[in-house]
């Protein structure tokens, strides 16, 4: 008995109903039956603003916190605010460091097993979400809508170096490793170094000896060492994603900054070229994937 009359349970007891899908134990035997609905499948509470539906009344409650608008839970950290504790809680994860869920496929590591699970969709080959605008495949809804904003023309996030406009917070984060000057990424076979691993993975096309751009004219192919190819990607790559259409008066190649040299190389796997008037000038598409 505690000093406030009430019975103490012990850890034994606490533990007497266990849930036989995924181990999590219960003090009450009404409590494990309420959560094994969750397992069941059954999913009679819809949330009547997006349709989405719950097992328990108890999610659904939750769940339409959401939509009133309402954000009482912030991060200390970042400031960032969450409709449900819940929510705070698991986005805590990201700044602890702590990263427990490894793909098998590319060794990324997540926070959280959802994102893993989501993660996974990426190396199964299926694209089953579409952009209408221009036709490029997604494995997932949230990098379709995140890819809408390139069309969309709207770029809220500024670069306080350069001025650059991007249509995502995370375009803008990894930009500004560019201007951080620190080149952790080094080709073995030329010895140039890159701020991010996904353009030396991408300039690594050029020693490959694959030649992937051809001319619409004359059907020379080209790769991407060659420098009328690589000065009219680098101006392509400059507003990243966006329409390109036809450049011309092509600049030398020692005119390039380190930041628009990166740039070029980053760009490398986005674009096809074609050539018009005889071969006078380089036209650019974004590939269609």
């Amino acid at each position: 008995m505690t000093e406030h009359g009430y019975n103490e349970v012990s850890s034994a007891e606490v533990e007497q109903f266990r849930c036989l899908e995924c181990g999590k134990a219960f003090p009450f035997k009404n409590s494990l039956t309420r959560h094994a609905v969750i397992h069941s499948g059954v999913k009679n509470f819809k949330c009547d603003e997006c349709g989405k539906l719950f097992s328990q009344k108890a999610g659904l409650t939750q769940h339409l916190l959401i939509h009133s608008g309402a954000k009482n839970f912030k991060c200390d950290e970042c400031g960032k605010l969450f409709s449900q504790k819940v929510g705070l809680t698991q986005h805590l994860l990201i700044h602890s460091g702590v990263k427990n869920f490894k793909c098998d496929e590319c060794d990324k590591r997540f926070t959280r097993k959802c994102y893993l699970t989501r993660h996974l969709l990426i190396h199964s080959g299926v694209k089953n979400f579409k952009c209408d605008e221009c036709g490029k495949l997604f494995a997932m809804k949230s990098t379709l809508n995140k890819h809408l904003l390139i069309h969309s023309g709207v770029k809220n996030f500024n670069c306080d170096e350069c001025g650059k406009q991007f249509p995502e917070k995370c375009g803008l984060i990894k930009h500004l490793v560019i201007h951080s000057g620190v080149k952790n990424f080094k080709c073995d076979e030329c010895g140039k170094q890159f701020a991010m691993k996904c353009n030396l993975t991408q300039h690594l096309l050029i020693h490959s000896g694959v030649k992937n751009f051809k001319c619409d004219e004359c059907g020379t192919a080209k790769g991407l060492s060659d420098s009328a190819i690589g000065i009219e990607l680098l101006k392509a790559s400059m507003d990243y994603g966006s329409d390109v259409g036809v450049l011309s008066s092509l600049a030398e190649s020692d005119t390039l900054s380190s930041a628009e040299s990166e740039a070029t190389d980053a760009a490398a796997s986005q674009f096809s070229w074609g050539m018009t008037a005889g071969c006078q000038c380089a036209v650019l598409e974004i590939k269609q994937h």
